[in-house]
């Protein structure tokens, strides 16, 4: 697994390899841990817990939206 620091978009999305992938609307414009594997990516609050887990995007989707209110 490879980890990334990212930020969050004004919709709370991150973006891998052109590819976005939701976090928490809590998290718009913030910075998250990224935890990235060929098969999963995972958002990961500050003290290390998941957020939210996606399955890993690839060919022609390019979104994948899961909210945590």
């Amino acid at each position: 697994m490879r980890y990334e620091t990212l930020k969050a978009d004004k919709y709370g999305y991150v973006q891998i390899d052109a590819k976005k992938y939701s976090t928490s609307p809590r998290y718009a414009n913030q910075e998250v841990l990224v935890g990235i594997t060929y098969n999963q990516v995972d958002i990961l609050a500050d003290n290390g817990e998941i957020i939210v887990q996606h399955e890993r995007l690839y060919g022609e989707k390019t979104k994948s939206m899961k909210w945590q209110p």
